[in-house]
C-alpha cells in the first residue's frame, strides 16, 4: 500500500490493470485527468470527482477487490462514456451496484458479474443496450457462482445471450425477465434451483400475445442438480412453463444435461415447436416419460443419454423424423428392438447413428439394415448378437 501510494505512472499509459487491490479507497495519483491515453481495460478512480479530460475507457475490469463495498463512483457515465464491455469479479464485500444507471450506459455492449455474492439491487437489472450478460459464471471451480439479486429481476431488451449460474439462486420467476431479443440462453451450475415458473405460477393458454422469448433459438438448461419435480404430483414438472411453445416460439435447439433430480419433461411438448433442429437429454437418470415423447420432422439431431425409461416412445417418435441427421442414444435401458425397415423407410437424411451401452437392445433389423448409412458406431450392446461389435464406419473409426 504505501509502494502504490507514490508511484507515478506515466501519462502516455494506454492500458492500465490493478488486480486484488487491498485498499479501501484508490491513491490520490489515480486521478482520469492523469491518463488522458488511458483506452482499455482499467479503473477508474472511487472518490466521484469529476474531471477535465475524461478517458475513452472502452473496457473496464474490477477483479479481487476484497474490500470495495460500492460501485455508485464508479459506475458513472460521466466518467466512463463510451464504456462498452464491464466486468465485476470476485468482489466479496460488494453490496451497492447502481444497476439502474447502466441504462445511460448508451454503449455498453458486454456485462459480466462473478463471484460476488452480497450485491443487492431494489431495482432489478436494467440494461437496455447490452447484447451479452452473464451472471455468475466463473472459470475458476475452486469459487463459487455468484451474482447476489441481479438475476431476480432482469430487464435487457436489447440482450442477445445470456447465460446465468448461481449457486444461491433458489427459483426463476419467468415474468420478472423482460428478454424479447435474447436469442440463446444458457442456465448452468444453479445447484439450489428447485424451478422456472412462468407468468404467476401458472401457464398463459389461449393468448396469441405471450411470447415470453419470442426471439430465442438455443435453451440449455444444465448441471442444476436440484431441479426437481414437486414431491407432491409426479406430473407436474418444474420447467414445464418454459417448454411450452407459448413462450418459445423459434427455438431451435434445446439441451437439457445433468439435471439428476429431474423426474419429468413435458415430451408431448416436443412436438409443437415446428422450427427444432437440435434436441439433447442427457445425464438426467431418473426421468419419466408417462406423458409421451413427441418430436417435430423438422428434428435434425437427436441426442439422448441416460435419460430415463423412454422405451416405450422408442422406436415410434422416430418415424417422422424424414429431416434427422444424426441419432445418438447411449445407456438407453429397456429399448429391446429397433425394426430394420425405419433406416431407409423413415430415416431417410440419417448420416451418423450411434448406439452405445444400450444393454436391453436385441435387434435393429441387422447389418444389412443400416448398410446406408455413412457414419456408425454401435458397441456396448451385449444382446445386439446381429452384427459385430464394435462396429465402427466412416468418421467413428478414427474417434
Amino acid at each position: 500500500m504505501e509502494v502504490l501510494q507514490f508511484l507515478q505512472p506515466l501519462a502516455c499509459v494506454k492500458s492500465l490493470l490493478r488486480h486484488g487491490y487491498p485498499g479501501v479507497s484508490l491513491p490520490s495519483w489515480f486521478q482520469t485527468h492523469n491518463f488522458p491515453s488511458l483506452m482499455t481495460p482499467s479503473y477508474i478512480n472511487a472518490d466521484g470527482q469529476e474531471s477535465s479530460s475524461v478517458p475513452k475507457i472502452t473496457d473496464l475490469i474490477i477483479d479481487g477487490c476484497e474490500n470495495l463495498s460500492s460501485l455508485e463512483h464508479i459506475i458513472h457515465p460521466a466518467f466512463v462514456p463510451v464504456l462498452q464491455k464491464m466486468t465485476i469479479k470476485n468482489c466479496n464485500k460488494l453490496v451497492s451496484v447502481p444497476a439502474g444507471r447502466l441504462g445511460d450506459l448508451c454503449f455498453l455492449q458486454e456485462l459480466e458479474v462473478q463471484g460476488c455474492p452480497n450485491i443487492y439491487c431494489q431495482c432489478g437489472l436494467v440494461a437496455p443496450s447490452p447484447k451479452r450478460l452473464v451472471l455468475g459464471k466463473n472459470n475458476d471451480w475452486r469459487r463459487y457462482h455468484t451474482c447476489g439479486n441481479l438475476a431476480d429481476n432482469v430487464d435487457c431488451c436489447s440482450l442477445a445471450y445470456f447465460s446465468l449460474s448461481c449457486n444461491y439462486l433458489t427459483s426463476i420467476q419467468l415474468q420478472k425477465w423482460n428478454l424479447p431479443a435474447v436469442e440463446e440462453l444458457q442456465i448452468s451450475t444453479c445447484q439450489f434451483l428447485t424451478s422456472i415458473i412462468g407468468h404467476s405460477g401458472q401457464l398463459i393458454r389461449g393468448t396469441g400475445d405471450v411470447r415470453a422469448f419470442p426471439s430465442l433459438a438455443s435453451l440449455t438448461i444444465e448441471w442444476c442438480e436440484t431441479l426437481s419435480t414437486i414431491e407432491w404430483c409426479e406430473t407436474l414438472s418444474t420447467i414445464d412453463d418454459l417448454l411450452a411453445e407459448e413462450y418459445l416460439p423459434a427455438i431451435e435447439r434445446i439441451h437439457v444435461k445433468c439435471c439428476s433430480k429431474l423426474v419429468s419433461l413435458p415430451g408431448e411438448r416436443f412436438g409443437n415447436f415446428s422450427s427444432l433442429m437440435e434436441l439433447e437429454i442427457s445425464g438426467c437418470y431418473i426421468l419419466s416419460w408417462r406423458r409421451g415423447f413427441v418430436l417435430p420432422s423438422s428434428l435434425q439431431i437427436l441426442s439422448l443419454s441416460c435419460c430415463g425409461d423412454i422405451s416405450a416412445w422408442i422406436p415410434s417418435c422416430l418415424e417422422i423424423l424424414s429431416s434427422l441427421v444424426t441419432l445418438r442414444i447411449v445407456e438407453c435401458r429397456h429399448i429391446t428392438s429397433i425394426r430394420g425397415n425405419l433406416w431407409s423407410t423413415n430415416l431417410t437424411s440419417l448420416e451418423n447413428l450411434v448406439i452405445y451401452s444400450c444393454v436391453d437392445l436385441a435387434s435393429i433389423g441387422g447389418e444389412n439394415a443400416i448398410s446406408e448409412i455413412k457414419n456408425v458406431r454401435i458397441n456396448g450392446c451385449p444382446k445386439l448378437e446381429e452384427l459385430k461389435q464394435p462396429m465402427l464406419r466412416g468418421s467413428y473409426t478414427t474417434s
